[in-house]
């Protein structure tokens, strides 16, 4: 009834949806760093493309993920948040 696959009809089919997963991933990642930061789109849209961009060096260029790695971005993230608004104020 169906065509036999071949392996390379697999292979595309396997790289496809690591890809697609990959993706997902990198969505998730910059919804969390979003939420962790309290980026506001509408006032920081600079700061919320910064850590799209951070996220997707990371998730979609890189052969292997690592905890390590996702350290180091959120480390930047965090510098680019602090950049951008400033240093904290205490709360009293």
């Amino acid at each position: 009834m169906y065509p036999k696959q071949t392996k390379n009809n697999l292979n595309e089919s396997t790289d496809f949806k690591k890809q697609a997963k990959r993706e997902q991933l990198a969505t998730l990642l910059i919804t969390k760093f979003r939420n962790k930061y309290q980026i506001n789109l509408m006032t920081e849209r600079k700061l919320a493309d910064a850590i799209h961009e951070q996220v997707n060096k990371m998730v979609l260029m890189q052969d292997s993920l690592s905890e390590k790695k996702l350290q180091t971005v959120d480390q930047m993230i965090s510098q680019l948040v602090s950049d951008y608004r400033g240093p904290a104020k205490p709360s009293s």
